[in-house]
């Protein structure tokens, strides 16, 4: 466990400077965001009391940017994530006048944000930059232990994810990935790439096995037109170290591609095989060249790649799915604040996001948002999209 007063720091991870590259002051950017819903006795002072000791053994929660360049390093400090109660619609999960800009260089770049009343809920939000969902949950999970008064377990660990990668299976790279997936639908003629998104919520009466697998064979038969549709899915890594808890980016993607002829037990056993060979513990062809790009040149890379990828109508997926399963959503429960239900929030600008699935489950209660920037699919496309999954739960 690393208590406050312990010093921490990580070097800046290649994937970490692409996330600060989309960031903008306005608060549009890639930030990692989660609301819990439930029932609650919430009070300022009670949340900010149970924030502050999570903190205390959560360095990653108070990381602020230090250096530049190669020499870039996320170093924390002694200032706990603030709390705000906010006011909300129950029609909409977090306003956008509330997704406020995490600065990274004077911080915070992770916040707390609550609200009481009809439709009670803690939202968690962070850089990506910072954390990826996996570490924001373990941060989540001590705050709930505070709730509880139980001690929190905190973090042991402070590696970037190439140290990660090459602490467990050496230093190997990802080949190039070619940006030729095609689109599913025609792009809408807009400008802006702000995202939309449709919500969908399903309430199972037994736990539903190969989510994904299904989910995917199910969107190439019945939107892919008998073309082969590239999928990507974040994978939690800590999975192969059971005994490192850590809130740093450790998700790397699983890339696997379909076709209408695929089936739902191929698919399975293709990304079965690939995660038990480790075949995604690869590190980013620009892991050690990349660190040493400026910011504003990186920046202006990403705006080509993105003019590129929309004149030539294909990128390097068709579909991004993250799927989180709790097996112990008691983690997430106290007398002051009982969780039904996590969803996930988009972020409100991510242009390479193309279409995106993110999916809980949390208990019973699985919650399906699909999202998209506006000029990449229309709402219809996404109410596609959300029927075609909602066909998937609605069979088990």
């Amino acid at each position: 466990m690393t208590e406050a007063s312990s010093p921490y720091s990580r070097r800046l991870a290649f994937t970490e400077r692409m996330y600060l590259a989309g960031l903008h002051q306005d608060g549009s950017g890639l930030t990692v965001q989660f609301a819990f819903h439930g029932h609650g006795h919430l009070n300022q002072a009670l949340v900010e009391q149970a924030v502050a000791r999570a903190a205390k053994v959560h360095p990653g929660s108070r990381l602020v940017l230090k250096g530049y360049l190669g020499f870039s390093r996320w170093v924390a400090n002694a200032q706990s994530p603030p709390v705000r109660e906010i006011a909300f619609r129950l029609d909409e999960t977090l306003p956008v006048s509330e997704q406020r800009f995490l600065d990274p260089r004077q911080g915070p770049t992770l916040e707390v944000l609550w609200a009481q009343g009809e439709g009670s809920r803690i939202v968690f939000r962070c850089l990506h930059s910072v954390m990826d969902g996996a570490g924001l949950f373990l941060f989540a999970e001590d705050v709930f232990a505070a709730f509880r008064g139980d001690q929190p377990k905190g973090v042991n660990n402070e590696w970037s994810d190439s140290e990660f990668l090459i602490d467990t299976v050496g230093k190997r790279f990802r080949a190039n990935m070619p940006w030729n997936s095609p689109p599913v639908f025609e792009r809408p003629d807009l400008s802006s790439s702000s995202n939309k998104s449709i919500r969908t919520r399903h309430i199972s009466q037994k736990p539903i096995t190969n989510l994904v697998a299904k989910i995917s064979v199910s969107l190439t038969k019945k939107l892919g037109h008998g073309k082969t549709l590239r999928f990507m899915i974040p994978t939690d890594v800590r999975n192969y170290r059971r005994e490192i808890r850590s809130t740093a980016n450790l998700s790397y993607p699983l890339f696997y591609e379909v076709h209408g002829e695929t089936t739902i037990p191929d698919l399975q056993k293709t990304i079965f095989r690939t995660l038990v060979n480790k075949d995604l513990l690869r590190l980013d062809p620009l892991e050690l060249k990349g660190r040493w790009i400026p910011l504003f040149l990186l920046r202006w890379i990403l705006q080509l790649l993105y003019r590129l990828q929309r004149r030539s109508g294909k990128s390097l997926w068709s579909f991004f799915i993250s799927h989180i399963q709790f097996p112990l959503p008691k983690i997430f429960i106290a007398p002051v604040f009982e969780t039904q239900s996590i969803e996930y929030i988009p972020a409100r600008e991510f242009k390479f996001g193309a279409l995106s699935i993110a999916s809980t489950t949390f208990g019973n209660v699985q919650d399906v948002v699909v999202f998209a920037p506006e000029n990449w699919a229309s709402r219809e496309d996404l109410q596609m999209i959300a029927d075609c999954i909602q066909e998937v739960l609605s069979a088990e």
